[in-house]
């Protein structure tokens, strides 16, 4: 089976990978073809004038977007680059071979939007790992005030959750801020982070069933 990881964000520094980028390795080393899809910043390449990086880490296919990185100091900044990201993401979708599963991590929304669309054309599963609720997490800080902005990023948030085969979350608590949220409440997994790569790998098995990925 081929599989799509989408993170903006990822991380592959040693003791700070993501865990999603650990979770890859192992699908990959099971016999699964892996192809992950992120930002230049959040993999430190540096791109130069390059729109696009490829490059082979453990079996895995990482595809590095250059897009700017998020500025905590501009909302409007970050969106840009978000979008840029998303529409970036959409086009290359477009070459890959046809995946049997994608599993996308949000914040930000708008990288589930090109997700969607595959999955939605091509009838394939989709895997939300919601890290941090959205747009919740930018209300509480006060960073966003904009009342159409937030109506129209939780109407994205509604339709995410309601395209999703799979929620994925990281807490009790996040996860029944998501059920409250939805109808098909059955949808939601938590898979926490674990102090061992066994138990995160035995739990998020677990959180997929029915699609095949033994990684255990």
């Amino acid at each position: 089976m081929n599989i799509i990881i989408i993170s903006q964000d990822l991380k592959s520094d040693g003791k700070g990978e993501d865990r999603l980028l650990k979770l890859g390795h192992q699908i990959s080393a099971r016999g699964h073809g892996v192809t992950t899809l992120t930002s230049n910043g959040a993999v430190a390449m540096d791109l130069g004038r390059k729109k696009i990086g490829l490059f082979y880490q453990n079996g895995l296919t990482m595809i590095a977007f250059n897009v700017p990185g998020e500025d905590q100091n501009s909302l409007f900044k970050s969106a840009i680059s978000d979008l840029k990201f998303a529409r970036m993401t959409g086009k290359q979708l477009e070459s890959l071979p046809r995946p049997g599963l994608i599993l996308v991590k949000t914040p930000p929304l708008t990288a589930a939007l090109p997700a969607m669309r595959l999955s939605r054309r091509l009838e394939i599963p989709l895997v939300v790992e919601i890290r941090e609720l959205m747009p919740d997490a930018l209300i509480e800080k006060k960073a966003l005030k904009n009342g159409p902005v937030i109506k129209a990023l939780k109407k994205l948030e509604q339709k995410i959750y309601e395209q999703a085969s799979r929620i994925i979350t990281v807490d009790d608590e996040k996860a029944a801020l998501i059920k409250e949220r939805l109808v098909e409440r059955s949808k939601v997994r938590v898979v926490k982070d674990s102090s061992t790569l066994e138990q995160l790998l035995k739990d998020y098995e677990r959180a997929l069933d029915g699609y095949k990925l033994k990684m255990t």
